[in-house]
């Protein structure tokens, strides 16, 4: 019996286990030029004979079939994927959302495409009033199986999260009145909170006061800028690709509040850490660790000065500015906020344990402490 047993033993851990998280969580306006990126899906999706249900977000049906066709093409005709097929899971499709009719064909899938545009339309199909349909237990099913590979961009990579969604609300008016959110995500990504066009449309403000407020969901956040994406290795970790990068906000050691007496009774956080990975770039989940692409070099100080800004929540200001101090002899530097009725001030500092890492202009780092508190007319 014992001899049994170990052969059974044996024979159960050497059959390859199915890699769960296969899936491409991207920042929005992805450049069907940007191939790392695609192939990456793809080769997941299975390549050559990939299946791959197309899922839009447009609010008008008529443009979501379109959009559909036009993902279909370029996924068949310049990606070489065998099949593609529009989902048409739209509230304007009659009892779409709620049917069974459509899974038998997720079933035969190997892929499924979530289209950026609106998120509402996204929640509110395939999450009808918080509750997950058919549809999307299929889709659920067979991501955790690791027999479906998933892609989401824009507003398709924010339905991943299995969180509640940020809205599209202002980083100036979520630090004057607090962040703003739908329901709880898909439930496919359950790392942290996910935000897209994160640098393009200034969203640290409002990113950051979203994690803090429901810091009782997770502690963590990622921010992904356009052109670039996360890609899943399994369960584990993510790689950065892409043309820009991926910031990790994480509030876990953070306080709210605020030392400055300016700050009165406004909302103010302090010690959020801060990490910045850009292309090649892996980040571990379980240890929040971060992994520098291999042809990327430790940044050196140069006479630069580290640069200030007084519109933080400009397209790429953040990028500047926390990358700009690493490059310095500094180890603090300062961003406002251009709005000053009230005026809110973003404190950056360097410690021991901060470090970045660079492969010509692309630069990456680590362990970026922020602080956000009110300045003026508070």
């Amino acid at each position: 019996m014992k001899y049994i047993l170990g052969l059974l033993f044996i024979f159960a851990i050497s059959i390859p286990l199915a890699m769960t998280g296969k899936a491409v969580i991207a920042g929005g306006a992805v450049s069907w030029g940007n191939d790392d990126i695609y192939d990456s899906f793809v080769n997941m999706a299975g390549g050559r004979n990939a299946y791959i249900g197309i899922i839009t977000a447009g609010t008008s049906y008529s443009i979501a079939r379109s959009t559909a066709n036009d993902i279909g093409s370029q996924l068949r005709y310049k990606y070489g994927v065998k099949k593609t097929e529009w989902l048409p899971f739209h509230r304007s499709n009659g009892g779409s959302c709620t049917s069974s009719a459509y899974n038998s064909k997720i079933r035969q899938m190997t892929g499924i495409y979530i289209n950026g545009g609106d998120t509402k339309p996204l929640l509110d199909c395939l999450k009808r009033n918080g509750v997950t349909t058919s549809g999307l237990a299929a889709i659920k099913s067979r991501y955790q199986s690791g027999s479906l590979a998933v892609f989401g961009s824009s507003a398709g990579a924010l339905v991943m999260q299995a969180n509640p969604v940020p809205t599209t609300k202002s980083s100036y008016n979520s630090l004057l009145s607090g962040s703003s959110h739908y329901s709880n995500g898909y439930g496919i990504f359950t790392h942290g909170f996910i935000e897209v066009h994160f640098t393009n449309r200034g969203r640290v403000g409002s990113f950051t006061r979203l994690v803090q407020d429901l810091r009782s969901y997770n502690t963590i956040g990622f921010g992904v800028d356009q052109n670039t994406a996360m890609v899943m290795n399994g369960e584990s970790s993510f790689q950065v690709q892409g043309t820009q990068g991926v910031y990790v906000i994480d509030v876990s050691s953070a306080t709210k509040g605020s030392t400055h007496s300016s700050n009165k009774n406004r909302w103010a956080i302090r010690n959020v850490k801060v990490s910045y990975l850009t292309d090649g770039d892996v980040f571990y989940f379980s240890s929040r660790s971060v992994s520098f692409a291999s042809n990327k070099s430790k940044v050196r100080e140069t006479g630069v000065a580290a640069r200030t800004s007084s519109n933080i929540f400009a397209s790429g200001a953040f990028t500047s500015v926390t990358t700009s101090l690493f490059k310095s002899r500094a180890e603090t530097t300062i961003a406002d906020t251009s709005q000053s009725h009230p005026e809110y001030r973003f404190d950056f500092r360097e410690t021991s344990s901060s470090v970045a890492y660079a492969y010509g202009s692309r630069l990456s780092y680590r362990n970026l402490y922020m602080d956000i508190y009110c300045l003026k007319n508070c």
